[in-house]
């Protein structure tokens, strides 16, 4: 008995449950959240899979030869002519772009096709190509004049594909 007249043990008996209560509640959420994550993480995997699919197939038809001509556009629906209208905002918040203006010659991801040795000697030979890699080069060099990231790949990038075509750097 307490001085007041209760039972000190029951009271503590209600706060363990109470705090029992309160604690299993927390960890049935947790768990039940993990649990959503474990589902939405696999759902997730097999989406990746098909865009993977579809990237797959969209470049199975891609040519760079029709895309330097206007007559292709990337994966997301740009033609050559939409990227280079593009202001300083878009080529930061699109760098994926730089793939398809200066592809490269293995597979780098997979929503980027690649240009062979064949394509290469193809594209060296075609004076629209030249044109528009040119136009392509000038368009980034002009971005990073004014501020824009000047990422390690994209240089590389550049450099390497300007270098197989035979172009001057600057």
């Amino acid at each position: 008995m307490t001085p007041f007249g209760g039972d000190l043990w029951t009271g503590m008996e209600e706060e363990i449950l109470i705090w029992k209560t309160i604690s299993f509640t927390f960890m049935g959420g947790f768990l039940f959240y993990f649990l959503l994550r474990i589902i939405f993480d696999v759902k997730d995997f097999f989406e990746l899979k098909e865009m993977e699919k579809d990237a797959w197939r969209y470049h199975a038809n891609f040519s760079y030869e029709r895309f330097f001509h206007g007559e292709c556009k990337t994966y997301d629906g740009l033609f050559i002519d939409r990227i280079w209208l593009f202001s300083d905002r878009e080529l930061e918040k699109n760098p994926h772009v730089m793939h398809y203006l200066f592809p490269q010659g293995e597979k780098e991801a997979i929503f980027y096709p690649y240009v062979t040795e064949e394509d290469i000697e193809k594209l060296k030979n075609d004076p629209e190509v030249i044109k528009a890699v040119i136009k392509s080069r000038d368009l980034i060099y002009d971005f990073w004049e004014r501020g824009g990231s000047k990422r390690n790949l994209d240089v590389k990038m550049m450099n390497d594909f300007l270098t197989k075509m035979e172009i001057p750097l600057e």
